[in-house]
């Protein structure tokens, strides 16, 4: 982030590197699921949903080892011992292992791959720097990723394929997803569409806006712009049913 910074200060732009792209998904996945509402929307929301889907595949050996196989797959364990494991983790599901209180590293673990699947999905948009102008600055906030569709429509899902993603970087650097056909990854922002990514962010924080200096017009805006964007109330991923997935499969 420091060298983007010292990119966009001396205008020696150029195209982010591969290690770069993922890196920023990787940071926007778990921007998303460290904050006090991504740890909520996982134990409320997500959470939830995934230990039903995984109740209900666990009752057939064959759909338990389609969806559970990748990701094991991804882990690095030896090929030889995969089937093993998944047939010893269908057996703890069905003994009612998801029933038994979650210790605190599990959360942990949760959020770390919560976030990599969001920044896997982030991987295949590409990635764009949208610079500020001289006279406005970005903020951000205690929710600092925000998703809009094309449409304008706040808190919809990473893996959409109209959503656009906004990760304010520094006062004059945002993170958006995807990049804009035939552009170079980066791109000047108008005073306006600053302004507007802006009063997102006021509208996805729960409590808290930060930006470099203090500004009387900036806590009296935020005092009066609405919280809309509440994860797992009035934006939340639609959860799917095991058959639904299935269908897409």
């Amino acid at each position: 982030m420091r060298e983007l910074a010292e990119a966009q200060a001396s205008k020696k732009y150029r195209l982010l590197t591969e290690f770069e792209r993922f890196a920023l998904a990787e940071f926007a996945g778990l921007m998303f699921t460290r904050t006090p509402a991504g740890i909520r929307l996982g134990q409320q929301h997500t959470g939830p949903k995934a230990k039903e889907l995984m109740k209900k595949a666990a009752l057939d050996p064959a759909i338990f080892a389609k969806h559970m196989r990748p990701g094991i797959e991804n882990s690095g364990m030896p090929e030889h011992t995969i089937d093993a494991e998944l047939e010893d983790a269908r057996q703890k599901i069905l003994a009612g292992y998801l029933d038994t209180p979650e210790r605190p590293e599990m959360r942990l673990e949760a959020m770390f791959r919560t976030g990599l699947m969001i920044a896997n999905s982030l991987k295949t948009k590409d990635c764009e720097i949208v610079v500020a102008t001289r006279h406005e600055d970005f903020i951000t906030g205690d929710t600092p990723v925000i998703t809009q569709s094309s449409a304008g429509f706040l808190g919809t899902s990473f893996a959409g394929a109209n959503t656009h993603v906004w990760l304010p970087l520094g006062e004059k650097l945002c993170a958006h997803w995807p990049r804009r056909e035939g552009g170079d990854g980066w791109a000047k922002m108008p005073p306006r569409g600053v302004r507007m990514i802006n009063r997102t962010i006021m509208q996805y924080a729960e409590r808290y806006i930060y930006s470099g200096t203090y500004s009387s017009k900036l806590a009296e805006t935020f005092t009066r712009i609405p919280q809309s964007v509440i994860l797992g109330t009035t934006a939340f991923i639609p959860a799917r049913t095991l058959e639904e997935i299935e269908d897409l499969n």
